[in-house]
């Protein structure tokens, strides 16, 4: 069937996509805390929540993840990133404005 033909598919179509949309949530979800890093401000799971328009529910599960991968600390006040996290939110931020700017 066309539907569950590997990686032409479907299926494999939807899992990619999903796939593409999640790396665009972590990248913006790193770069708004690289944001509020900068500004003084404290990232917290609500304001990620309203940055990527999803549940806090699903924000949480999305932050562990990140956490997971030693992008991100969870403190007592908010969000914090990691030496390595701070390091991919810059990465994104700049291939961002590269693409931005052609």
């Amino acid at each position: 069937m066309i539907v569950f033909w590997p990686r032409r598919g479907v299926a494999a179509w939807l899992v990619g996509l999903a796939r593409l949309t999640q790396r665009a949530r972590s990248e913006d979800a790193l770069k708004r805390m690289l944001d509020a890093e900068y500004s003084g401000r404290v990232c917290t799971p609500e304001s990620l929540a309203g940055v990527l328009q999803m549940k806090r529910s699903r924000t949480v599960r999305h932050v562990a993840r990140l956490e997971a991968l030693g992008l991100v600390l969870t403190k007592r006040d908010g969000l914090m990133l990691t030496d390595l996290g701070r390091g991919e939110a810059l990465r994104v931020l700049r291939s961002h404005r590269l693409w931005e700017r052609y």
